[in-house]
């Protein structure tokens, strides 16, 4: 009986902490994790980027027909 008591202890405690992994390491996701908004932005910065190197592209094939 004492026995199957303590090892019925053991095995809350261990449930115990891998719920408090598990709710961990999800709270650690969705606190990198990047919503909607986000990735209009990042989409955004990167169509500016584009826009900005061909832009100078542009500008150096101007140069190279000037010389």
């Amino acid at each position: 009986m004492q026995k199957g008591f303590v090892s019925l202890i053991g095995l809350l405690i261990a449930l115990i902490l891998f719920i408090f992994l598990f709710l961990i390491i999800t709270k650690i996701q969705t606190k990198n994790s990047i919503g909607p908004g986000d990735a209009r932005n990042l989409e955004q910065k990167a169509q500016d980027t584009v826009d900005q190197y061909q832009q100078k592209g542009i500008e150096n094939q101007k140069v190279d027909l000037e010389q």
